[in-house]
């Protein structure tokens, strides 16, 4: 259970579930009691919000991860701050959705589109792991429901094409999956003016709640960091590619620091090393080989996917590393692979068959109650331990 108590009976917390059975990160956690409670009436119209200090102590979080739940809020123009004053209620959230019917209506389109702007060589099923998991979850759930899915591609290196240009002549669709890729917004944009209900994978940006299914990044990246520091590893590095790239990329950072510095571990211990893509070749090698001629070297590395952590590996093993002896390894992917280095590598399992039964859930939701703006989800991103970094018994 989330520990502390505000000290007004006002801003009393209610119960919260344990972070080991909510997923969600702790700013969105924090922000969505604080909704609710501007919904019941606990947070009324122009009533002071509690302060970080007060979010931290309730909620046992850093100042970062408070400030930015309030600031969520603020850029949903639900509180304003008065400098010197504190932060208020500035407008009441819309309503919950109504309870769902358990059937879609009667006549309703039974097509669902997953919209990919993308390389179709490297994203179609076959060929892509994480999708394969993701549709064959998805299938699961809306199938039984007589939906059927549709992948539609279009090129990365045109610009996105209309809507028009993309559905078949005379498909009717009742709903539209979309990833995050450049020029999102505009397809959401002629999906509203359809009437077409929608839902991206990851949220499209720092200020969307609604709509979206994504992994639990922040709280992935969490217990990586509360790996490293429960184990005394120091020095330790996290290998990503640029932050800026995505917010599933810079929440699995964050997420690590978190988890890191908040159980004793030092911020002069942790390494940033970027890397221009997870699957490095040749000069791209070079940040890896960079980090293992170090001095000291890391004593445990965080990589943002497991075919960098698989090079590592190799890399660690040409130049006499013991792993994890000397160096232990993490990924951050889930691939099959991973079972199947020497040594088998510990894993941050991205749980794509999960979140595409969850997309499944809320798509069937969207489509019941006309396109309702729901709040998104996040589902639990397991750690896989294995030979390449020891994860003890129980830890989690």
């Amino acid at each position: 259970m989330l520990p502390g108590r505000f000290a007004s009976p006002v801003n009393r917390p209610e119960p919260q579930p344990s972070r080991e059975d909510d997923p969600t990160p702790l700013y969105h956690r924090i922000h969505r009691e604080l909704v609710a409670r501007m919904r019941d009436g606990r947070l009324p119209l122009g009533s002071q919000v509690p302060t970080e200090q007060q979010l931290c102590e309730a909620y046992g979080v850093s100042r970062v991860t408070a400030r930015r739940a309030l600031e969520q809020l603020r850029q949903e123009g639900l509180i304003d701050r008065v400098r010197g004053r504190g932060s208020f209620v500035a407008r009441l959230p819309e309503a919950r959705a109504r309870t769902l019917p358990q059937a879609p209506p009667p006549g309703a389109p039974r097509g669902i589109a997953v919209l990919v702007h993308g390389d179709i060589g490297h994203i179609w099923p076959e060929k892509d792991e994480s999708w394969s998991r993701f549709l064959r979850g998805l299938e699961q759930v809306v199938a039984a429901k007589g939906y059927r899915v549709s992948f539609l591609f279009s090129n990365p290196g045109e610009a996105r094409p209309p809507l028009r240009e993309r559905f078949a002549e005379g498909e009717r669709y009742a709903a539209a999956i979309c990833p995050v890729s450049p020029g999102l917004q505009v397809t959401l944009a002629e999906l509203e003016a359809r009437g077409i209900p929608w839902l991206t994978i990851n949220p499209a940006s720092r200020t969307q709640t609604h709509r979206f299914v994504s992994a639990d990044n922040h709280g992935g990246g969490r217990r990586v960091g509360r790996l490293f520091a429960h184990l005394g590893y120091a020095p330790v590095a996290v290998v990503s590619r640029p932050l800026s790239l995505s917010h599933s990329i810079a929440d699995k950072f964050f997420g690590f620091l978190d988890g890191y510095l908040g159980n004793g571990g030092k911020s002069t211990d942790i390494l940033f090393t970027e890397i221009e893509t997870l699957v490095p070749r040749g000069a791209a090698l070079r940040p890896l080989e960079e980090l293992l001629a170090r001095k000291p070297r890391p004593r445990a590395v965080f990589c943002a996917g497991d075919i960098v952590a698989a090079e590592l590996l190799r890399l660690a093993r040409e130049r006499g590393v013991a792993v994890p002896g000397e160096l232990a390894i993490v990924g951050g992917t889930g691939l099959a692979l991973a079972g199947h280095t020497d040594p088998p590598l510990t894993v941050l399992e991205q749980p794509m068959e999960e979140m595409g039964r969850e997309a499944g859930r809320l798509v069937l939701e969207l489509i019941r109650s006309g396109g309702e703006t729901l709040a998104g989800r996040y589902v639990f991103s397991p750690l896989t331990g294995r030979a390449s970094c020891p994860v003890p018994p129980g830890f989690e």
